[in-house]
This record gives C-alpha cells, sequence and structure tokens, in this order.
C-alpha cells in the first residue's frame, strides 16, 4: 500500500485521453453562454438535420450518418461562391457540436470512405472553435491540429508527413494537404 499514490499518478498518465477530449471543460476559455456554442448539444447521428439550413454552413448541404461507431460525413452541396475555408468550419463545428456517440468521424465522397479523425482528437479542435463571433483559436492552429490527426482509411498512414513544429514549414505543409489532398478528394463533387 505504500505505493498506492504512484500507482494511482501512473494510472493517470497512463490512461487514454478519450474521457478528457470529449468534453470541452479542459478548454474553459472557449466556453459559453450562447445555445448554438453548446458542446455535445446534439446527437451524432442527427447532425445533418441539425446544421443545414442553417446560414452558418452557407449554403452547404451535408449528410451525415452514423454506421457502428463512425460518423460518415458527406457534403451533397457546396455552392460555388463559398470560401472553401467553410469546409474545415463544418468539421469544427462538428467536433464542437456532436455528441460523444462515434469513435472517429470519417470524411466519404459519394460512399468512398475517404479520411478519418479520432473524436477525441477532433473535439480537442471543436471545443476551441467558435464562430459568429471573434473569441476561439487561431484558425490556422486549429488547422494544423486537425491534419496532425487526420488519416487515409485506406492506409492508416497521416495525411500530412512530416510535421516538426516549424510554425511556418507546418503551415505551409498542412495547407498544401488541404488544398491539393483533402479538399479535392472530398467536396469537388458537390461543388456547384
Amino acid at each position: 500500500m505504500k505505493h498506492t499514490p504512484h500507482l494511482v499518478m501512473l494510472a493517470c498518465f497512463l490512461a487514454p485521453s478519450v474521457s478528457q477530449a470529449t468534453d470541452c471543460s479542459r478548454w474553459p476559455q472557449f466556453a459559453s453562454n450562447e445555445a448554438y456554442l453548446q458542446p455535445l448539444s446534439i446527437e451524432a447521428a442527427n447532425t445533418d438535420d441539425h446544421l443545414n439550413g442553417s446560414n452558418d454552413l452557407e449554403g452547404i448541404i451535408i449528410a451525415a450518418d452514423l454506421e457502428g461507431r463512425d460518423l460518415q460525413l458527406d457534403v451533397l452541396h457546396y455552392p460555388g461562391d463559398v470560401t472553401a475555408a467553410a469546409a474545415l468550419r463544418v468539421i469544427f463545428m462538428i467536433g464542437r457540436l456532436s455528441d460523444e456517440s462515434y469513435d472517429r468521424l470519417v470524411l466519404i465522397d459519394e460512399g468512398e470512405r475517404l479520411f478519418y479523425i479520432a473524436e477525441p482528437d477532433l473535439r480537442s479542435v471543436g471545443c476551441r472553435f467558435i464562430w459568429r463571433r471573434q473569441a476561439g483559436e487561431n484558425p490556422i492552429a486549429l488547422m494544423r491540429d486537425f491534419y496532425s490527426n487526420l488519416y487515409f482509411v485506406e492506409t492508416d498512414q497521416a495525411v500530412v508527413r512530416g510535421l516538426n513544429g516549424s510554425l511556418l514549414g507546418d503551415t505551409q505543409r498542412v495547407l498544401q494537404a488541404n488544398n491539393e489532398v483533402v479538399l479535392p478528394a472530398w467536396i469537388l463533387s458537390a461543388i456547384e
């Protein structure tokens, strides 16, 4: 019993971060009293019903389906005059608003599973994302965190490789992956 406190401390360090990352209490500076920003406030399976038609989506129409423990997200309609940044905004909103009834978000296009991010990693980005006002985390920092944890479904390989902590270098790699890999594969078929 003499070593029990050490074992408890070790268990805390070794325990999975899922329980910590699936609520937003770790980021109190990004808390809000506004109803539209309440973390974990919508059922993951109803994400599309909740967000479609919202002015926040700027005319983007999504389909979200819970398949087992995967929340699959497809973009059905993407207006041609909406910026590419809106696609990530949709993902970050889901990361903040959806409940924790899934293990990973899978980006799909016309039924093809393309990329995934684990729910705790998505939550850590979503909890820090605020929209309709200036208050959230720097969007470039959110993009770097998001892409640091995004993987190809087919190979389980990271979408962005070679991240080394260099602000400019990592940002360049992330933007390149966003513009040349992820967005063309995921939303191109939905752009009108």
